[in-house]
């Protein structure tokens, strides 16, 4: 679902993929994991345990927080895909289990931006090269902008993790060369 949009307009999307049982009582887990998150909510030791047995970890996971990480939201999809269709144990057993988020890029003005720069100069000498600026408006450092939360899709991406509150989450980070 998109959850807002980027600088340039961009839909920011999530997809969400658990069992059609955790589905249908989406609220009230989200509920669940609200209460867990804010310790002021839970009056005993006995109430938090019996809210863990009820709920469910939610997953997190995210790609493609630099425009140049461009290989993360592939195996995102690949993942997603064999989330949705698998009908084995494991798959079972995770979605059962699980509520699994993924937020295949953090930055989609960046990863259309690279995107457009590779096959512009594809089978030239510029091939490999990066385009002179990822963001007009945030350049690279997209990730520090979390600590001050001036850009559009920072301030997106915060509120939508508050609503979630993500019991693990994996930032599938690349090392470009």
């Amino acid at each position: 679902f998109e959850y807002g949009q980027s600088e340039e307009g961009r839909p920011m999307i999530l997809t969400v993929i658990t069992s059609p049982e955790n589905w249908a009582n989406i609220a009230d887990l989200k509920g669940i994991l609200a209460k867990l998150a804010d310790p002021r909510q839970i009056r005993s030791d006995a109430e938090a345990k019996a809210l863990v047995a009820q709920g469910k970890a939610v997953y997190w996971m995210v790609a493609a927080i630099h425009a140049s990480e461009r290989t993360s939201p592939e195996v995102l999809l690949r993942l997603s895909y064999k989330l949705a269709s698998g009908e084995d144990a494991w798959t079972h057993s995770v979605l059962d289990n699980t509520i699994v988020v993924i937020e295949n890029t953090v930055n989609p003005d960046g990863l259309d931006m690279v995107t457009d720069w590779y096959y512009q100069y594809k089978g030239t000498p510029y091939e490999g090269s990066s385009p002179p600026y990822y963001n007009h408006y945030i350049n690279h450092d997209n990730n520090r902008d979390y600590l001050g939360l001036g850009a559009v899709e920072s301030q997106q991406n915060a509120a939508i993790r508050s609503e979630w509150h993500p019991t693990m989450f994996h930032d599938l980070h690349e090392a470009m060369t």
